[in-house]
């Protein structure tokens, strides 16, 4: 079999390995010592914070690894329905209820990714080497493998899957490759706690209060595995949310809604508070040399508050099955840029009063009052739908001419 490295051994670089593997000798190679049950590690400073796995993600992590759906039950993750479940305060209100709701696993990410990265080591043709620091490429006009600390290492594949610090920008740089840089940077925080005893915040299993530009803040109550809760704070525009006991409290009073205030008035932390501040939202445009690919957060991080992380690298994984080279990077392009939109729209008004997403904007109102369209809008927040199942009469009739006209220019949104 040929060889293919994977650089990265986080979620995009587990699931590259799995997809690679069906064609490759595959060597995953990490940077950090990796933990041999569900632990943090230094390069996934997010990991402490929500994460969820949406329902696009859900069924493409049981299609690329066969039964893990029923190891998510027996490891107590909790498998929640958004809009019966999940009480979802969107900035126009409370989205209605609606059946069926849309299924959502809620799991910490050290869970998620101990999981994955059992089921890669159990494939034969796979090795994962932590403790390895890849530091450049190997070739120029052709990429032929990387160098390490330690020495060199050839392949016919070479996968960039090191996340936000990726170093792919340098080394194509020094190969004369310029790499274009979109940023959206809305200047929020994560402040984030586990806790045991929590009352369900009802009549909800859980809840999400989102900002309404131009307030600034938002939370979250969810549960996860083994009957622990997180709880988890978010500001934008440097409205960022303590860390200390007092000020994480006062912070959750603050939100328009009680409901995380009171998660946490009998609550027992099972740890400290958590804080991050690296969340701007980051699409590098790639012009790869032949024998080089990149994907997950590398390619594009999102806030992770839009949870869609996890979810985007799996679709990538799956498209590296049948594209490698530039057809991949185009295919990661389309992936992409309808979760750009959703992500960097939101975040965008708190640089800019005079910044506007019309569709979401409109869909967001009418779902306060719409069951229906509310459903069909939580359809496409978990990606199991495309945007452009929205266009229904009556949200067009709000919008006019809008982002329809811009969809027809870029089809890839529309996927």
């Amino acid at each position: 079999m040929k060889h293919a490295i994977v650089i990265g051994g986080s979620m995009s670089g587990l699931l590259a390995a799995r997809v690679l593997s069906e064609r490759y000798q595959v060597t995953v190679l990490e940077r950090d010592t990796l933990p041999t049950r569900a632990a943090p590690r230094k390069g996934v400073p997010q990991a402490r914070h929500f994460h969820t796995l949406l329902a696009k993600g859900g069924e493409l992590l049981e299609e690329l690894f066969p039964g893990f759906d029923q190891e998510l039950d027996m490891r107590g993750v909790p498998r929640l329905a958004f809009g019966r479940d999940v009480g979802y305060l969107a900035p126009a209100g409370w989205a209605p209820r609606f059946e069926p709701g849309v299924a959502m696993r809620s799991a910490t990410r050290d869970l998620l990714e101990a999981l994955v990265r059992r089921r890669v080591r159990a494939i034969p043709n796979v090795a994962i080497r932590d403790g390895v620091d890849v530091v450049d490429l190997i070739g120029t006009k052709r990429i032929t493998g990387v160098r390490t600390r330690t020495g060199e290492l050839h392949a016919d594949l070479v996968v960039d899957a090191s996340g936000r610090g990726s170093r792919a920008p340098k080394w194509l740089a020094a190969r004369g490759i310029a790499v274009r840089e979109e940023v959206v940077d809305a200047n929020i925080g994560y402040a984030t706690r586990l806790y045991e005893s929590v009352t369900p915040p009802a009549p909800w299993r859980a809840v999400f209060l989102a900002w309404s530009p131009p307030q600034t803040r938002s939370g979250t109550v969810f549960p996860m595995e083994d009957g622990r809760w997180m709880i988890s704070l978010a500001g934008a525009a440097g409205d960022i949310p303590p860390a200390d006991e007092a000020g994480f409290a006062a912070f959750a009073r603050s939100l328009r809604a009680p409901h995380v205030a009171h998660a946490l008035e009998h609550a027992r932390p099972l740890g400290p508070i958590h804080a991050s501040r690296a969340t701007a939202n980051r699409w590098r445009h790639f012009d790869v040399p032949p024998g080089f690919n990149v994907i997950g957060d590398a390619v594009c991080a999102f806030d992770p508050i839009y949870a869609q992380g996890m979810t985007v690298a799996a679709l990538q994984a799956i498209a590296l099955r049948e594209h490698v080279g530039r057809a991949f990077q185009r295919k990661v392009a389309r992936i992409v840029a309808p979760c750009w939109q959703m992500a960097t729209g939101s975040d965008k008004k708190f640089l800019s009063r005079d910044h506007a997403t019309p569709l979401f904007d409109a869909v967001l109102r009418l779902a306060v009052s719409d069951a229906g369209v509310a459903r069909q809008l939580t359809r496409v927040i978990h990606m199991v739908a495309p945007p452009r199942s929205l266009v229904w009469p009556s949200i067009k009739a709000v919008l006019g001419r809008n982002l329809f006209d811009r969809l027809d220019a870029h089809p890839q949104i529309a996927e």
